[in-house]
């Protein structure tokens, strides 16, 4: 594992947090509050907080989040919501299950080809509906496997004349050989942002992290 975050201000509402689980399992998570400053800081504090309550007694991604949407609606006095990313990984077997709350979905790579596909999922936002249902999904990370998270504020990091770097240029930086750790991915992929923003200023919270499965 590695992971980076940058806050745009001082604070942020990003966040990425990985949890010890029953069964030798991790629950990986990757967020983004739809606000930035002090607001977002205080409610993604309090998101980080019921999604760990949640996941303690649920191995199910969707289960996990549909509980903490329950829970943010009903005790948000607020108007902001959350975008979250949360998966189950059993090192183990290399299977992850995942269940998107409407945030960017992962990039898989595969190692040995270089293959990047987005591992896309339905589902909206927590704290917008008092109830919601996610679609739940599974994979298997072969040797020199890696998933890639993130959150918008990496394919959407700005020049001074607003051309953002976007989507398929992280698709070109997670393809280019040789193969690389989880943390020289992410060095790599944060060099070509710093290369291309130059000299404008940091607009959103910029969190990633990356799961690699090593080779045999």
């Amino acid at each position: 594992m590695a992971a980076v975050w940058r806050a745009a201000r001082q604070v942020s509402g990003d966040f990425y947090d990985f949890i010890r689980l029953k069964e030798d399992l991790w629950g990986l998570v990757i967020a983004d509050v739809a606000d930035k400053g002090v607001p977002a800081a205080l409610f993604m504090a309090m998101c980080r907080t019921l999604l760990r309550a949640s996941a303690i007694s649920r191995t199910s991604p969707a289960a996990t989040l549909m509980r903490v949407n329950e829970l943010l609606f009903n005790d948000s006095r607020t108007d902001l919501f959350v975008t979250v990313l949360y998966a189950v990984w059993d090192p183990g077997t290399g299977e992850v299950v995942y269940s998107s709350a409407g945030h960017n979905p992962m990039m898989l790579v595969r190692g040995r080809k270089q293959k990047v596909t987005e591992m896309r999922s339905k589902g909206i936002a927590l704290g917008v509906l008092p109830r919601i249902a996610l679609e739940e999904h599974r994979i298997t990370l072969g040797p020199g496997d890696s998933l890639v998270a993130y959150t918008d504020g990496l394919t959407e990091a700005m020049r001074i004349n607003y051309e953002e770097w976007g989507v398929d240029r992280l698709h070109a930086a997670l393809r280019q050989p040789p193969p690389y750790s989880a943390e020289q991915i992410i060095n790599k992929v944060l060099s070509e942002v710093d290369e291309f923003v130059g000299d404008a200023p940091q607009s959103d919270d910029l969190t990633m992290w990356v799961l690699q499965r090593t080779a045999d």
